[in-house]
């Protein structure tokens, strides 16, 4: 006679609260569980309970560890930032479980953070003040790149995006930020940013372009110090201003943090003297042109035409027709897809951030942590550990 499995008695509401939490449907969990889906609402109902094995598989669909199911109530988590990303008129988008994961992953690394190396001073609120929505987002910029001590020479001399990617990061990490850069899905968020009186995580998407992370990370860093935290398509927010009576002033805060970010990126002077520029004598822009300039400066011709708009350099008919072409280039170039190859130790840093990376390596250096822990906190096997340290020493 074959034995029943043994059932594991868990508080139905902390179940009903990790499959919300990753964003999974009852269809879901049946269909990976294989099991039909009154099963799973009677457990949710507290009628049955799952057994040990179907726990640890909810345990791992969840992400969750096994020791949280024993808890005699849900754990709370820290509220999602607020979303930025749908327009009045739009139908709400959902979180996918990746993006899920990835911003519980930002509010783990502030928590880690916190732990390894003591509570955030709010250095960012220190130099830069209480910045309004009534600020003027070109001056604003201009005290931003002061603080951040990177001319506009030394950007256009970097050689190309990806450099001027790595130099951002950098720069930024070294005033108290951590970036991080996930996979989500790209129709749904490009970026994200959670503060909570923490050290401030800003999440990009790696599935976007280069440039198109650079701008985003410029425009979380607008959210960080407006003080509102968010998820968000900036592209999105150029369409904000046909909603200017939306009660939620989202259209506001959305409109402020592009308009920063193009003004710090690509500065009103120095794009007017520029040669390519001046000799220009239509409103309409070759792609030859906008190439040169985005190129010059490390961002989308999309960012150059908005800041070429800005100062009636170009007119709204042919930014639109333009702005439709090249979405419609990225979805083609989009469904083309990469390679599969993955580079463990360099996934590992690029997700986590160098600081947080740097900061696991160094607490285990000083014995405050072992080695186990080092793989635990940065989500990596041991074996790729050694890489990892030499990688973020520059070895």
């Amino acid at each position: 006679m074959i034995k029943k499995a043994k059932e594991v008695s868990v508080d139905p509401s902390i179940l009903k609260w990790a499959r919300k939490s990753i964003g999974m449907d009852i269809k879901e969990v049946s269909d990976k569980l294989e099991v039909e889906e009154d099963l799973v609402k009677s457990w949710e109902l507290g009628d049955k309970h799952p057994t040990l094995y179907q726990l640890k598989k909810l345990s791992d669909y969840y992400k969750r560890p096994l020791a949280v199911f024993f808890l005699p109530e849900p754990p709370e988590d820290p509220s999602y930032p607020t979303d930025f990303r749908t327009l009045p008129d739009k139908k709400e988008l959902p979180l996918s479980k990746d993006t899920r994961l990835a911003i519980r992953k930002a509010w783990r690394i502030q928590n880690l953070t916190e732990e390894l190396k003591g509570k955030f001073e709010e250095e960012i609120t220190n130099y830069m003040g209480n910045i309004k929505l009534s600020n003027n987002p070109e001056e604003i910029s201009k005290k931003l790149r002061e603080w951040l001590n990177v001319t506009v020479e030394e950007q256009l001399e970097w050689d190309d995006a990806r450099e001027a990617l790595d130099n951002w990061i950098s720069v930024l990490e070294d005033i108290g930020l951590i970036v991080t850069q996930n996979s989500m899905p790209i129709e749904e968020v490009r970026a994200f940013s959670v503060k909570s009186n923490k050290i401030p995580v800003i999440t990009v998407n790696t599935k976007d372009s280069v440039k198109g992370r650079i701008f985003s990370i410029f425009h979380e860093l607008g959210h960080i110090l407006l003080d509102t935290e968010g998820i968000c398509i900036p592209s999105n927010s150029l369409e904000w201003e046909n909603y200017v009576d939306n009660e939620s002033h989202i259209e506001e805060i959305e409109i402020f943090c592009n308009q920063l970010t193009g003004s710090f990126l690509v500065p009103k002077d120095y794009l007017l003297e520029l040669k390519t520029v001046k000799r220009n004598d239509s409103l309409e822009w070759s792609e030859h042109r906008l190439g040169r300039i985005s190129n010059k400066f490390k961002v989308s011709k999309e960012v150059i035409l908005r800041r070429l708009l800005t100062f009636g350099k170009t007119d709204n008919a042919f930014y639109q027709k333009k702005r439709e072409e090249w979405i419609k280039k990225a979805k083609k170039k989009r469904k083309k897809g990469g390679s599969g190859y993955r580079k463990i130790p360099r996934e590992c840093i690029r997700e986590n951030s160098k600081y947080f990376v740097s900061t696991v390596l160094d607490s285990y250096k000083n014995n405050e942590i072992t080695y186990s822990d080092v793989s635990d906190y940065l989500d990596v096997k041991l074996k790729h550990i050694p890489k990892v340290e030499e990688l973020v020493e520059g070895r």
